[in-house]
């Protein structure tokens, strides 16, 4: 027993001595430090990103309001009122005729190789089945994703 308590005194002695306290106290300080530095370094980024952000808002903002002065400011020629007559008034320049032709009419006054916009735009996929616009997706080929 005395064995054991001389033992227990040791142990206790050479484990609270005050250079293992003092290293466990800096040890755990460093720790300390190293996280909230890593927390502080985090929430930098993280505010230095918002702030960017909220630059290229700012800019696009910027570039938005440009273009809109440039809109008033056509709108504000006469260039865009002429335009503006004809398209809404059907209003023409003195001297000027308007003659409206029906669509049926126009087509059949085109030549013959020549294919009227509307005609020339066409489904590539309406022939294709489900399945293989499925194989063809699942290749990487999206453009036969359809458009429903």
């Amino acid at each position: 027993m005395k064995q054991t308590i001389s033992t227990v005194r040791k142990l206790a002695t050479t484990v609270f001595r005050i250079e293992n306290i003092a290293g466990a106290i800096i040890s755990v300080t460093i720790v300390a430090v190293a996280i909230n530095t890593s927390g502080v370094i985090l929430q930098n980024y993280k505010l230095e990103r918002d702030v960017r952000i909220a630059k290229q808002k700012v800019t696009i903002a910027e570039i938005e309001l440009s273009n809109q002065r440039i809109k008033n400011q056509y709108y504000q020629t006469d260039a865009f009122l002429d335009i503006a007559a004809r398209k809404q008034l059907s209003k023409g320049i003195n001297g000027e005729k308007l003659v409206i032709v029906p669509k049926s009419v126009a087509l059949a006054q085109i030549p013959a190789g020549v294919v009227p916009e509307e005609k020339q735009i066409q489904d590539p996929y309406v022939d294709v089945s489900n399945f293989e616009r499925w194989v063809k997706f699942l290749g990487g080929d999206l453009e036969y994703v359809a458009q429903d």
